[in-house]
């Protein structure tokens, strides 16, 4: 087992070994972080056949629980905490997310759409944040995992969108709740993440008015500010505002703008 597993399981027991059930819950997790070791060998030409076998693998450990619940519980907090935390990449994770939600059986499958919303509306209560006196770019790089995940989420027809929009809001618009100047280090490179994986249907939205047209100009402008700043962004996060910038410029020009 790789040692992001041993140490989300070492975690979980400190957290939850007292728990009822906390032995089938613990068993369920290893088998989980057993399978999630398939992603390391996926590839272009192999990557789809490996997440189908890996929630199929997960499903069947889920329904042979005593109480599959156990199971919709658990896997939640495995899979978010890889998504922001572990190698794997956000979108694997989320599609096999998806695969969980549109093969689980009812109610198991609705029970877990619901559970993944919820949690994404309890992360969105971050970004966590060092102690003082060290340093924030393990954080950092958290949070754009967490809305890397999230828009993965999205773009596989997950209703999250708004938390796309909340972030572009809290990295660019100071007249919005949730806009805390301090905490721009972390929500220009998560809404640059967005723009990376969802940019042409977040453009949609504002062509179709589901979000103000003043709204994209106010983003747009707001990475070419991060793009040119010399002092507050580290270079890695001028360099994503300055492609995300480039790709929105991009999606506005009438003869190819790619609209995903």
């Amino acid at each position: 087992m790789d040692a992001w597993a041993t140490g989300y399981l070492r975690t979980w027991q400190s957290d939850f070994a007292d728990e009822p059930d906390a032995e089938i819950a613990f068993h369920f997790i290893e088998s989980v972080l057993y399978e999630l070791r398939r992603l390391s060998q996926e590839g272009p030409a192999n990557r789809e056949a490996i997440h189908e076998t890996v929630s199929n693998s997960i499903i069947a450990a889920m329904t042979s629980l005593p109480d599959p619940e156990i199971g919709v519980e658990d896997i939640q907090g495995v899979l978010f905490e890889a998504a922001i935390s572990s190698p794997s990449d956000p979108f694997s994770l989320a599609n096999i997310t998806r695969q969980l939600i549109d093969n689980l059986p009812a109610p198991w499958n609705e029970e877990l759409e619901k559970g993944i919303a919820f949690n994404t509306r309890e992360r969105w209560n971050g970004p966590d944040k060092p102690a003082a006196g060290t340093g924030t770019t393990k954080y950092i790089g958290k949070w754009v995992s967490l809305n890397s995940f999230a828009a993965h989420l999205t773009a596989l027809n997950a209703s999250l969108g708004h938390y796309g929009v909340w972030t572009l809001n809290r990295a660019f618009s100071p007249n919005t709740g949730g806009y805390r100047e301090d905490e721009r280090l972390y929500h220009v490179p998560a809404a640059a993440a967005w723009i990376d994986i969802l940019g042409g249907e977040i453009y949609r939205w504002s062509v179709q008015g589901d979000i103000p047209g003043e709204k994209w100009e106010q983003w747009k402008r707001g990475f070419e500010a991060v793009s040119q700043s010399s002092e507050a962004f580290e270079p890695g996060a001028r360099e994503k505002a300055q492609i995300a910038f480039n790709r929105m410029r991009e999606m506005e020009k009438p003869s190819g703008g790619e609209i995903q």
